[in-house]
């Protein structure tokens, strides 16, 4: 009998985490951190710059909303003006109701926060990163502290 894909084991947890502090000393005997693809070791962190932006991604939705109300005006001002059926004005107050949907979607839709981080190493390099989280954020930016602490007493 042949198994279900969703029943394998290795599917379970197979998202792995953006960042992580490496667990075992690496490195040359220091703790490594991978931000995304990048690796490094935590005493290479010169330092970061923590920024938080909210976006409501509204240009989409304000679109629709113009594109199904200027159908329905065009359609309204062919039935009214140049004698198109009278069976379209359905069509017009469905535009309508799409159009009253896209702009009810507009305002009440919330916001999207946005933490970027911006890490310089000590070789000069610049690794980005960033999460939607809060409580990544956070936990990120303790470490990071914590890095910028350990080198300042180391050096």
């Amino acid at each position: 009998m042949p198994k279900s894909i969703v029943s394998q084991p290795y599917l379970d947890n197979h998202i792995a985490p953006m960042w992580e502090v490496d667990a075992a000393a690496t490195h040359g005997g220091a703790r490594g951190l991978r931000l995304g693809h990048e690796r490094f070791p935590l005493a290479d962190v010169a330092s970061f710059t923590c920024e938080a932006r909210e976006t409501r991604h509204r240009l989409g939705r304000v679109t629709a909303m113009l594109v199904f109300a200027a159908f329905a005006a065009c359609i309204l001002i062919g039935v009214l003006e140049f004698g198109l059926r009278a069976r379209l004005l359905l069509a017009v107050a469905i535009l309508c109701c799409v159009a009253l949907m896209a702009l009810q979607d507009t305002l009440l839709q919330s916001r999207s926060r946005i933490t970027g981080f911006n890490v310089r190493l000590r070789d000069g390099r610049s690794v980005t990163f960033s999460t939607h989280s809060d409580a990544e954020a956070l936990a990120l930016r303790a470490v990071l502290r914590g890095a910028q602490g350990q080198a300042g007493r180391a050096g």
